[in-house]
């Protein structure tokens, strides 16, 4: 690999974020079928650890205290 695209993909790789969602979650509700997309804030991504993390982030914000979890909603 010549020295300048060497460079570039460094650059490029420390210019933005890599993340595997590129900072979005897509919800989709089938009941609808509709959909909307969430901006994940940076911060997510360095307090909690990966995939999991996300998950659990997203379960926290999004189902309300007390839910049943096997309930049809």
């Amino acid at each position: 690999m010549s020295t300048a695209l060497a460079t570039n993909a460094e650059s490029d790789a420390t210019a933005r974020p890599r993340y595997g969602t590129r900072g979005r979650v897509l919800h989709v509700d089938l009941s609808t079928r509709t959909s909307r997309v969430e901006e994940v804030p940076e911060e997510v991504y360095k307090r909690f650890l990966a995939g999991y993390g996300l998950g659990a982030w997203l379960m926290w914000r999004n189902y309300p205290a007390g839910a049943d979890p096997l309930a049809p909603e």
